[in-house]
């Protein structure tokens, strides 16, 4: 029961990380021994490690969120645009799209509020960091920051208000110019990043 209580926190602050809203009760967790099964890595660790802002591990814990359904709280629309969204239609998505952005995934949008107005990067759990090794630079400006802007606007995830000359973002498997488009070439990324990120919470969940 001691051990069980003394890794309560690292339990919790690992499984959240990883993108993990509910937890069982604790006599659940004590008696199926579940404190057991975090990597290694986290039993060493002090605790959480810095993710300086825009870097890998920043951009591990970035998209790790993004993995998740929408779940911040949306407020009700105006008059206006209600009828503007009972109307559907382009317009009527794109700016569906626009609120999931403002509102979906409100640690995302913190993240990016501290790291322009603060340059305030994220306390992150260790188990995090295999998923930063997927991460490359990317130059702001570039067709390939072009291509993340438009596949963030095609997910409706918030995209950055203002970022450095350089940001880390997922790469794919293969080098971006063999995809012959960068549009492709990104949702390769995502699509790696997400499938590392799914067996890290399977082996979570064992």
């Amino acid at each position: 029961r001691d051990e069980a209580s003394s890794k309560l926190a690292a339990y919790k602050h690992h499984y959240t990380g990883l993108g993990r809203t509910k937890f069982c009760a604790f006599a659940v967790y004590l008696q199926e021994k579940r404190w057991k099964n975090l990597p290694p890595e986290v039993g060493q660790s002090q605790g959480p490690i810095a993710a300086p802002p825009y870097g890998k591990l920043w951009g591990a814990v970035r998209f790790a969120d993004l993995m998740r359904q929408p779940y911040g709280h949306v407020p009700p629309p105006s008059q206006f645009l209600k009828q503007l969204l009972d109307q559907g239609g382009a317009v009527a998505e794109a700016e569906t799209r626009k609120r999931q952005a403002q509102y979906g995934w409100p640690n995302v949008n913190t993240m990016q509020d501290d790291a322009v107005q603060r340059r305030k990067g994220v306390s992150a759990d260790p188990a995090l960091k295999p998923l930063a090794d997927l991460f490359g630079q990317v130059s702001n400006g570039s067709d390939l920051w072009a291509a993340w802007a438009a596949l963030h606007q095609e997910c409706g995830w918030p995209w950055f208000a203002d970022a450095p000359p350089w940001v880390w973002m997922p790469s794919p498997a293969e080098p971006f110019e063999g995809y012959g488009d960068m549009r492709r070439a990104v949702s390769a990324a995502v699509s790696r990043f997400a499938e590392a990120h799914a067996t890290l919470m399977k082996e979570a969940a064992e």
